[in-house]
């Protein structure tokens, strides 16, 4: 085989060598389920034969798609955001895209850099996790009309993959209303931060009005969207008049870190406070006590949003009904029980 004057086989070598059209070793390339199994082989064999590599640059200017998608999280330290990051990539992946990630760390102008950052390396669609699903972000997305999900935020104008935060909190409250507790807090990072953290808010509170169960502003102790250090916090509810006998925490490592601050303190768990999280990451089952949490199935989730997103990517337009809630579930451990008598 004689290859051209390039220092790298281009698809026309492959194609002659192959002997078939170039249609067909693209095709090959992009849906190789969509060529018979033998001329797939035979084409395989001459790529590994020269090593051969996709000129994506020249592809890109072709179709006008660089099979590209990028996907925003709030921060790396949280297992959920990598569980929904494992989903959306084995999603992409399975249908030929690749997936840059990055980490906004709850900063809002961090996430306008990177949509902006997204936009100029030309992927073909944004998935993202941000502080406001109603902020300027996702209104210029929908606006200049780029392909983009909401991954967790159950608002705007973006089609979204969510559990029902509200719901979920509120089931959350009951459950613990239902071993007896009367007297609750709340900690969580600001709402400024995190929409979903306001939304859990709103299910705790309405939960406990229809209980009524007194509410005071002191119920919410804000955290650290950073650090999520929770010792001041927990030790000036444990030192007030009214201390709770049960915490719900906004995620399960808000909640793992209010456990390390009770115990701190000479607190056990649940003989004195009941904790409960939000997520159900990997670790919550392994922590002591093991969290009863709200489970919330990410790797799903992120498989769910890729799909959404590329269902727009072949119309070229949104879902015209709203998503469903995705399924959350109550996970019951040992961080829980009845109140102290």
């Amino acid at each position: 085989m004689t290859m051209s004057k390039s220092l790298q086989p281009t698809i026309r070598d492959i194609a002659r060598e192959a002997k078939v059209s170039i249609a067909t070793v693209s095709r090959f390339l992009n849906m190789p389920e969509k060529v018979r199994k033998e001329t797939g082989e035979r084409i395989q064999r001459i790529i590994d034969k020269h090593n051969y590599r996709c000129n994506f640059a020249a592809k890109a200017l072709a179709t006008q798609r660089t099979k590209t998608i990028g996907y925003i999280i709030p921060a790396v330290n949280n297992q959920i955001y990598s569980e929904c990051a494992r989903g959306v990539q084995d999603e992409a992946q399975l249908h030929g895209y690749q997936v840059f990630i990055a980490s906004a760390e709850y900063n809002r102008q961090r996430e306008k850099q990177m949509v902006e950052n997204f936009l100029e390396r030309r992927v073909d669609g944004i998935i993202l996790t941000v502080s406001d699903s109603l902020g300027d972000i996702a209104q210029k997305l929908y606006q200049e009309k780029i392909p983009a999900v909401n991954l967790f935020n159950k608002q705007g104008c973006l089609p979204c993959v969510s559990v029902d935060n509200v719901q979920a909190s509120y089931d959350a409250t009951e459950y613990l209303i239902k071993l007896g507790h009367r007297s609750f807090a709340m900690l969580g990072v600001p709402f400024t931060a995190s929409d979903r953290c306001r939304m859990r808010y709103e299910g705790f509170l309405h939960c406990l009005q229809d209980h009524d169960i007194p509410t005071h502003p002191q119920s919410f102790v804000q955290v650290s969207s950073n650090t999520l250090d929770c010792s001041e916090g927990v030790e000036k509810l444990m030192n007030s008049s009214n201390p709770p006998t049960a915490i719900f925490a906004s995620n399960d490592l808000v909640a793992i870190n209010t456990i390390s601050a009770l115990r701190r303190l000479g607190f056990e768990i649940p003989k004195d406070v009941s904790v409960i999280g939000f997520d159900d990451i990997p670790m919550a089952k392994h922590v002591w006590p093991p969290l009863t949490t709200v489970l919330q199935p990410g790797y799903r989730m992120g498989r769910q949003a890729t799909s959404v997103l590329l269902d727009i990517l072949r119309t070229g337009k949104h879902p015209e009904e709203t998503i469903p809630s995705v399924q959350h579930d109550l996970i019951i451990r040992e961080s829980s029980g009845v109140p102290p008598r």
